[in-house]
């Protein structure tokens, strides 16, 4: 990772064999005329709330373990990307990680004893519940569970 700033940050040499280039900075002149630099060298730019700068976006993402969620709006709203992000995690606690984790590793006893579990009616919203895998206002029906257990 190189950090630029000032003039350095306007020269395409500065970025020669950069793979990826991130752009932040609350001077819009000084951003497309860095952005135009990268670019000149062949860098792959994201530009800090200037979509229109861009050439890639990233998402705002979760991660706990093997339970990975990536909510973008391709550059368009990153806020509400940030907020969705925010109520989504609040409703992973930590461990789901872990539980997702033991649940892989006994995939097929689960299977076995459990030949039709799929397809009944919440019971992976229950037992993400029971388990503290589910989230706050879930309903009381367990159909939020039942359309994200899949």
């Amino acid at each position: 990772m190189v950090r630029l700033a000032d003039a350095a940050a306007l020269d395409p040499i500065a970025y020669r064999g950069a793979a990826l280039v991130f752009l932040a900075s609350p001077d819009a002149v000084f951003l497309a005329e860095a952005a135009k630099a990268a670019k000149a060298a062949g860098a792959p730019v994201n530009v800090v709330d200037h979509p229109e700068l861009s050439d890639f976006h990233t998402p705002a993402i979760i991660d706990r373990g093997q339970v990975v969620a990536a909510i973008g709006t391709a550059g368009a709203a990153p806020m509400l990307a940030a907020l969705l992000r925010a109520d989504l995690e609040a409703r992973m606690p930590e461990g789901m990680g872990a539980m997702v984790a033991l649940l892989g590793d006994q995939r097929v006893a689960l299977r076995a004893s459990f030949p039709d579990l799929a397809a009944t009616p919440g019971v992976p919203a229950r037992c993400a519940r029971r388990t503290g895998g589910g989230g706050g206002d879930a309903g009381r029906d367990g159909r939020r569970g039942q359309a994200a257990g899949g």
